[in-house]
């Protein structure tokens, strides 16, 4: 298994999103933590008192789970990668490629959106809806006569 880059651990081969969010979030967290720290005026001796009797309550929980949240987490990373493998070696190789289909497709799509929002801020959104209609009505009428 990979090593993580910042902590030296295993790394997350599904889930390593999560871990990304959750560092994320925790520092949002505490920029927004100090900000109103900062902007509590005459409150800041009370917020610093408060936070010294959260440090002694919660130092020691803190030591006690420090690390445990990372080893639930690889151990569910590991189960998916299970689940994945299994999943895997049941699913016939046309519906693995037409998954993969979809999800090149599904990759395309903010683009295509973007795209579509540009020529709607252009107004050229109904002059090319109209060019694709006359170009694949034919080719549509086709396929359905075709398929029946």
């Amino acid at each position: 298994m990979a090593e993580s880059v910042q902590s030296g651990q295993p790394s997350l081969k599904y889930l390593g999103f999560f871990e990304i969010a959750v560092d994320k979030a925790t520092k949002y967290a505490a920029s927004i933590y100090e900000f109103a720290k900062d902007s509590s005026g005459s409150l800041k001796p009370s917020v610093d008192s408060v936070e010294s009797s959260v440090r002694t309550v919660v130092g020691p929980v803190y030591q006690r789970i420090e690390g445990k949240p990372y080893e639930i987490l690889l151990f569910v990373d590991k189960t998916v990668d299970d689940a994945v493998g299994k999943i895997d070696s049941c699913v016939p190789n046309t519906v693995k490629e037409m998954s993969h289909q979809a999800y090149g497709i599904a990759r395309q799509v903010p683009q295509l959106a973007k795209s579509v929002l540009a020529d709607v801020q252009n107004g050229t959104l109904i002059e090319k809806g109209k060019s694709y209609y006359e170009k694949y009505e034919p080719v549509a009428q086709e396929w359905t006569c075709a398929a029946w």
